[in-house]
């Protein structure tokens, strides 16, 4: 009787023990200020890549692409690793704009630039069948005439975060688990896409200004 009264009682107490543990966790809060730095100073101080390199925190500045691509460049060497390629879907004259965007931004990443693939699953055969390693896949969605209208960042799952939680329950005080979103260079790629589709988005404006000013006059 007590062998089997023990059978049914522990799994009921491993179970409690993990519902009470995630329950606690979910309690746990964070002032604000912890996740952000307290000045500009300290911000700017967070560019070192010893801050961000490693994906240990999540409260640093985003590094711009191309002080990414050198640092990144310089690890690959001393590690003797092949970096990876840079690959944009697909191609037509958006994704030649987004190229010679990137190459201006960030000339040390231009070797790295792959090139083009005309839909996502010849870039996946590619990367499966070990044809090109890729660091990165950027696909477009858009007119190619037109600013775009999204875009879709492809890594392999092992840089980036897992994506199936939003929050890091067992973490004891800030989670390092998203860290890797600097350590990837997902976010400061993702910078650079920003900052072209306000370029792009600007330059579509202009465009569509000046037919009407034309028409007025």
């Amino acid at each position: 009787p007590a062998t089997a009264l023990c059978e049914i009682l522990l799994p009921a107490v491993l179970c409690l023990t993990i519902v009470l543990g995630a329950r606690l966790s979910e309690r746990e809060a964070q002032p604000d200020m912890m996740y952000v730095p307290p000045s500009l100073e300290d911000a700017l101080a967070t560019l070192e890549p010893t801050s961000w390199l490693e994906g240990a925190t999540n409260s640093c500045a985003v590094p711009p692409l191309e002080i990414y691509a050198n640092v990144s460049a310089a690890v690959d060497s001393l590690l003797d690793r092949e970096a990876g390629s840079l690959a944009l879907v697909p191609e037509n004259a958006l994704t030649r704009r987004l190229r010679d965007f990137l190459m201006d931004q960030a000339p040390s990443l231009a070797p790295r630039i792959h090139g083009f693939f005309p839909d996502e699953a010849a870039m996946e055969r590619a990367h499966v069948r070990g044809k090109v390693r890729l660091w990165a896949a950027v696909v477009v969605r858009g007119a190619a005439r037109g600013a775009p209208r999204g875009f879709v960042i492809r890594m392999p799952h092992e840089d980036v975060p897992s994506t199936y939680t939003s929050v890091d329950r067992f973490a004891v005080g800030l989670s390092k688990r998203f860290g890797k979103y600097y350590s990837s260079g997902f976010l400061s790629l993702q910078l650079a896409l920003h900052e072209f589709a306000l370029t792009e988005a600007g330059a579509v404006t202009g465009r569509a200004r000046g037919v009407v000013d034309g028409a007025r006059e």
